[in-house]
C-alpha cells in the first residue's frame, strides 16, 4: 500500500468532520515532524551561505550562479531592468553582481527559485490553487518593495522576499489536504484551515530553512493588523500592509475607513487616503516587478 493510500485511509478511519479535528491532527503532525515541509532549493542554500559568508568574493557567486543556465538568465534580466539599469548594460553575472549587491542577488536567487515550489505535480485542482496562491504572492512581493522604498529605511530586497513567502505554509497543508478527503472535498473547510495554520506552518518552514528573525515573524505574523510589537517599521509591518494593499482597486477603496485604523499606518504617518493615491501613482512600478517575478 503506498504512503499516500495509507494516509487517506487513515484519514478516513478517523473520521474527520470539522476544522477542529483536522487542525489538531495537522498541528500534532507538525510536532512530531510528520507533516512534509517543502526544502529549500540547493542552489538558494548555496547562494545564501556563500553571501554570508565573509571570505566569499563576488566571482564566487558568480561561478554559483552561473551553474544554473535559467536562474543566470533570470538574474540578467533583472539587473538590466529599467528598475535597475543604467546607461551600461551588464552582459555577465559577475557584471550583475556588482550593479546589485550580494545580498540583494541572495534574495533574488531565492525569489526566483521559490515559484518551483508551487509547481509541485498534484490534483488539477490543487494545482490551480498553487497558482492563485503564487500570483497573490508575487502581487504582495511587488507592494512590498515598493511600500518600503518609498515609506521606510529597510532594504526593498528582503520586503520583496518577506511579500513572496509570506503564504508558504499554505504548500504542505494543500499537499496535506489530498490525503483526507473531507478536506480535499470541501473547500470552504480547506480554506478555513488555510486560514487559521498557514501561518504557524510557515514559520516553522523558515526556520528550518534558517532564515532571519524578520522574515519568520513576517511568516507568522503578516494577518495580526493590530500588531504593535515595536515601534519601529519592520518588514512584518510592511508586509501586512502589503498584504491588504493586494486587494484590487475598487475594494481598497472601500476600505479606507479600515485601514485608517490600522497601527501600522500611525507608524508610517499615513492616512489610508494618501496611501491609496500613492499606491495608483506607483501602479507602472509595482506592476514592473510583478513581470520580473512572473516568468
Amino acid at each position: 500500500m503506498g504512503q499516500t493510500t495509507m494516509v487517506a485511509n487513515q484519514a478516513k478511519a478517523a473520521g474527520f468532520t470539522n476544522k477542529t479535528q483536522i487542525i489538531a491532527t495537522i498541528r500534532d503532525e507538525l510536532r512530531f515532524n510528520r507533516l512534509m515541509l517543502p526544502a529549500l532549493p540547493e542552489v538558494a542554500v548555496k547562494m545564501r551561505k556563500t553571501v554570508d559568508d565573509p571570505a566569499a568574493s563576488a566571482a564566487q557567486m558568480a561561478k554559483a550562479i552561473s551553474a544554473e543556465a535559467a536562474i543566470a538568465t533570470r538574474l540578467l534580466q533583472v539587473a538590466n531592468a529599467a528598475l535597475y539599469r543604467s546607461r551600461m548594460r551588464v552582459n555577465s553575472i559577475q557584471g550583475a553582481i556588482a550593479r546589485l549587491g550580494l545580498k540583494m542577488v541572495r534574495n533574488l536567487v531565492c525569489t526566483l527559485v521559490m515559484e518551483q515550489l508551487y509547481k509541485v505535480r498534484t490534483s488539477e485542482k490543487t494545482r490551480q490553487m498553487q497558482i492563485s496562491i503564487w500570483r497573490h504572492s508575487v502581487s504582495v512581493a511587488a507592494l512590498s518593495s515598493v511600500l518600503a522604498a518609498r515609506f521606510t529605511s529597510l532594504g526593498k530586497d528582503e520586503a520583496m522576499l518577506g511579500g513572496l513567502v509570506h503564504d508558504i505554509g499554505k504548500l504542505p497543508i494543500l499537499a496535506r489536504a489530498a490525503a483526507i478527503p473531507e478536506l480535499d472535498n470541501d473547500d470552504d473547510l480547506l480554506q478555513a484551515v488555510l486560514d487559521d495554520m498557514h501561518g504557524e506552518v510557515g514559520k516553522l518552514i523558515l526556520e528550518t530553512w534558517h532564515f532571519p528573525e524578520s522574515l519568520v515573524r513576517c511568516v507568522a505574523q503578516h494577518e495580526q493588523y493590530d500588531d504593535i510589537a515595536s515601534p519601529e517599521i519592520d518588514i512584518c509591518d510592511v508586509v501586512t500592509l502589503a498584504n491588504l494593499c493586494s486587494h484590487p482597486l475598487a475594494v481598497r477603496e472601500r476600505m479606507i475607513a479600515d485601514f485608517d485604523s490600522l497601527p501600522v499606518l500611525g507608524k508610517l504617518e499615513l492616512d489610508a487616503t494618501t496611501l491609496i493615491g500613492l499606491l495608483n501613482e506607483a501602479q507602472p512600478e509595482i506592476h514592473e516587478i510583478e513581470q520580473l517575478l512572473i516568468r
